[in-house]
């Protein structure tokens, strides 16, 4: 009896396995649960083809680079399937799943309701195309492998359904999970499929967060950026997904089931408004932002480094962790130059002063303060390395020490003293996001109550991001991505759950920029009366820092023009203008003059064309003024007038025209340009170029420094170039030789690198040409017939001449990889411009007899090119 008992009880097991197997998995009626749980995202949306036509009739998608190459597919489905996508699509479900296939590549299997197509005449339709079909069969299911021009896909029929990808092998994954309930996506992660979806959008977005780094490191090169981090905030995310003209938004919700993620230290409510985007600089590529709990084990979670098996904190690192407030913040800046990295971070103190005095204290003797002088704000260098330790590490690189200062109750950090002085002049003029038209607009619409905000310049990302993007993706991520100009992703806690928000706006009027992409068109002109024969100089306007012009006609009058091209004033100089022409501001008031030089004065006015009272100044030499430039130490506009004679005698003023001891005048031979001071490390290093090739870098006492004078028995015909670091050992001077010998020299004298430059022929001509805003340099070889224009040693690119002789050379550097080089040839009045872009050189030919200025604005990705023809001073806008 017990035996029979026992055989009846297996019988019922075995019946409910049976059912469990064959049943209930042939009860899947919707083509969700047929998604592997290998999935990373999964898109879902009804009636495709119709959503598809919705999104190409929304203003400029047409045009975008996606949008084409989608419809192209459709084009050519819709021809197997006989013209019968539409009727397919119809209040029907698509769904698309993304998979990583190996360490470097991912694919996408696609899931379709085909229930009023017949599966014989589809395969008939595939023959009729000359595809290649061969089956197999995979855990008693037959797959279908089909090729056409080298091209393979593989597809199953399960039910009613057609799940089709280019990878086999995610074919059988998806075998697997029909086969052995719990494999699935959604019985992985049930708690999505619970949130309330909004009808009639472009879809459904389900995230695996957890694997969202492994994805993103498939187009990254890992050796050259790290990816981690990404998947530390939450663990699964939901989205619904929208559209209009000029964006995409994706909201939803985020789980953080693990309670193991950074969401786990997220506020719940109570957060206050920031006014941290007061400290955002325009060139930021992007930032990243985290508000935690006022709790120092928050911190501790942030900042410490596990890996470091540390039972218990420092008792400085406790009192730092103590003193922070909620809010970190670390941003990408543009470099200096190309190719070197320029991170800042914030954070926020809850005492200011009490978190310098735990520096200073830290430090003991070994810190050093950095008196900044704008608004006397003090840099501070340590190297105690604590707040890299764990979250910031992937995010910044650390040198020897890094450099500290304050605005307001938050705390600036960087690895360069150099971009930390940058980064406070930008702010300081205000040129920061909330000042900017094009960021208020993006900015004014997201939540300011968010636990974490990334938000992404794409232009400016994608050009960073391009050394390190991997080969074989690089086309289409610049393909896709051209077409948008900012990313927003936002996570905010709402009791349990985590609200996530991501949106990303399209560059406005896309098509239309490339239809004028070629086009200059002019935008204002005034003329005067006389002939003008200076390039037009560019000033900002103290009243609202518009950019307004100086000229000088060939009477010696000198002109200021506003913005709208209006006359501001006029007056008559004895003698054509000699130097650049500077700004300052003399009384400390922030209202702005100009100075400058002529051949025997130094000349100064203000706004309204007022000389000011103790100018002119008269040349202190009986030779020709031949250079000129300011010196302000250390930015406490207690301006030093530098100037030198035709034959080399270097005289220097106060900005009253006192001469200063030591400087009346020092003696040189001819100087190739003007003397020009740096500052590092609390010292001042002034330089003075002989054209005869000796470089002297002089003290305040105009005595040289160790290592001073170099002598390389070789012409300088060019400007220097200063790359300024954290040390004078770090700290750059390249130099160009007339022989084309490019040499490196630290401030401490000793050459570092010498590098012989292409040469075609011996009657090779070199020019170094410096960027006006001093960040980056480019070489011009002039070769009789051709020019070649050098970048990292090597040709960029060549451009043939009839003739090179009397030609003038400028180049202009935007940032990331935006960059103009321009040559005027003044015999034939015609100034040609080179775009040179990451993956293209464009020229343009503009009409000029004299040497041009250029602004570029990036938020309108448009040149302003301002030009002198003849009587007439010119505004041209050229779109990027």
């Amino acid at each position: 009896m017990k035996n029979i008992l026992i055989s009846i009880l297996l019988l019922i097991l075995s019946c409910l396995v049976v059912y469990k197997y064959f049943i209930e998995k042939k009860e899947i009626i919707d083509a969700i649960d047929l998604v592997p749980k290998s999935a990373i995202i999964i898109h879902e949306v009804n009636d495709p083809i119709d959503k598809f036509n919705q999104i190409k009739n929304l203003k400029n998608y047409d045009s975008t680079f996606l949008i084409k190459k989608i419809s192209k597919q459709i084009k050519y489905i819709d021809s197997i399937l006989s013209n019968n996508i539409e009727k397919l699509s119809l209040n029907n479900k698509l769904i698309t799943s993304f998979h990583i296939t190996s360490k470097s590549n991912f694919d996408l299997i696609f899931y379709l309701d085909i229930s009023i197509i017949n599966k014989n005449s589809l395969m008939n339709t595939f023959i009729k195309n000359k595809f290649t079909i061969q089956n197999r069969t995979f855990n008693n299911y037959e797959i279908f492998d089909i090729s056409f021009e080298d091209k393979g896909f593989s597809f199953l029929f399960f039910n009613n359904f057609f799940i089709g990808s280019y990878s086999s092998v995610l074919i059988e994954d998806v075998i697997r999970s029909i086969n052995q309930p719990g494999n699935s996506f959604k019985e992985a992660y049930p708690k999505l499929f619970k949130f309330i979806k909004t009808k009639d959008d472009f879809g459904n977005i389900y995230i695996n967060t957890n694997k969202i780094d492994s994805f993103l490191e498939i187009f990254i090169e890992e050796n050259k950026f790290s990816l981690k981090d990404f998947s530390n905030h939450v663990d699964e995310t939901f989205l619904d997904f929208s559209i209009t003209n000029n964006k995409f938004f994706l909201n939803g919700f985020s789980l953080n089931n693990s309670l193991k993620k950074f969401a786990s230290l997220f506020k719940n409510k109570n957060i206050e408004e920031s006014n941290y985007l007061n400290f955002i600089p325009n060139n930021c590529l992007w930032l990243y932002r985290i508000i935690v709990e006022e709790s120092d084990k928050g911190w501790e979670e942030l900042l410490i480094n596990k890996s470091d098996n540390r039972e218990k904190l420092e008792n400085y690192e406790k009192k730092i962790i103590e003193n922070l407030d909620n809010e970190l913040i670390i941003m990408k800046l543009e470099n200096d130059l190309k190719n070197q990295e320029n991170d800042i971070i914030i954070l926020k103190s809850k005492d200011v002063d009490n978190f310098n005095k735990l520096f200073i204290d830290i430090e003991s003797e070994s810190i050093k303060n950095y008196v900044f002088s704008l608004n006397d704000k003090k840099i501070y260098k340590s190297n105690k390395k604590f707040l890299f330790k764990k979250f910031l590490k992937n995010k910044i690189k650390i040198e020897d020490d890094f450099f500290f200062t304050n605005i307001d109750n938050y705390i600036i950090i960087s690895n360069s003293l150099i971009n930390i002085n940058e980064y406070l002049k930008k702010v300081d003029s205000q040129e920061i996001w909330m000042k900017s038209i094009f960021y208020n607009n993006l900015l004014s619409n997201l939540n300011n109550k968010s636990n974490v905000d990334l938000f992404v310049n794409l232009p400016k990302t994608i050009i960073y991001f391009l050394p390190k993007i991997e080969y074989n993706f690089k086309n289409n991520i610049i393909d896709i991505f051209k077409d948008f100009d900012f990313l927003s992703l936002q996570i905010t806690k709402l009791d349990e759950n985590f609200y996530t928000s991501l949106v990303l706006s399209k560059a406005e009027s896309a098509n239309e920029v490339s239809k004028k992409s070629s086009n200059l068109i002019e935008n204002n002109r005034i003329e005067i009366d006389k002939k003008i024969n200076t390039k037009p100089y560019l000033i900002k306007s103290h009243l609202d820092n518009s950019t307004e012009i100086i000229f000088q006609d060939n009477s010696n009058y000198i002109y200021q023009i506003s913005s709208n091209f209006q006359k501001i004033w006029m007056d008559s100089i004895s003698a054509k203008i000699k130097s650049k022409i500077y700004q300052i501001d003399y009384y400390k008031n922030n209202k702005k003059q100009i100075i400058f030089s002529t051949k025997n004065m130094i000349h100064s006015y203000d706004r309204n064309g007022n000389e000011l009272i103790e100018y002119p100044i008269k040349n202190p030499s009986n030779n020709e003024i031949d250079h000129f430039n300011i010196i302000d130490y250390n930015n406490s506009k207690n301006y030093r007038l530098i100037l030198s004679d035709v034959k080399g005698n270097v005289f220097l003023k106060d900005k009253t025209g006192k001469s200063l001891n030591g400087w009346n005048p020092l003696k040189f031979s001819p100087l190739s340009q003007s003397p020009f001071h740096i500052r590092i490390l609390n010292k001042d290093y002034i330089i003075i170029i002989e054209k005869k090739g000796v470089i002297n870098v002089l003290n305040r006492k105009g005595k040289n420094y160790p290592g001073f004078p170099l002598n390389f028995d070789t012409n300088i015909d060019s400007n220097i170039f200063i790359e300024k670091k954290s040390t004078p050992k770090k700290s750059l001077i390249t130099v160009l030789l007339a022989n084309g010998k490019i040499i490196k020299v630290n401030m401490n004298g000793v050459i570092v690198e010498e590098t012989q430059l292409y040469r075609p022929s011996v009657n090779s001509k070199f020019d170094l040409l410096i960027d006006p805003t001093k960040k980056n340099y480019k070489i011009v070889v002039n070769d009789e017939t051709t020019i070649y224009v050098i970048e990292k040693n090597e040709v960029q690119f060549k451009y043939d001449l009839f003739e090179t002789k009397g030609l003038n050379y400028q180049y202009y550097y935007f940032g990331g990889n935006n960059e103009m080089l321009s040559i005027l040839n003044k015999s034939k009045n015609n100034i040609t411009i080179f775009n040179l872009k990451t993956n293209s050189i464009s020229k343009i030919n503009i009409p000029s007899d004299q040497l041009i200025s250029i602004l570029y604005y990036d938020y309108k990705k448009e040149f302003e090119i301002y030009s002198i023809l003849n009587n007439k001073l010119l505004k041209n806008r050229l779109k990027n």
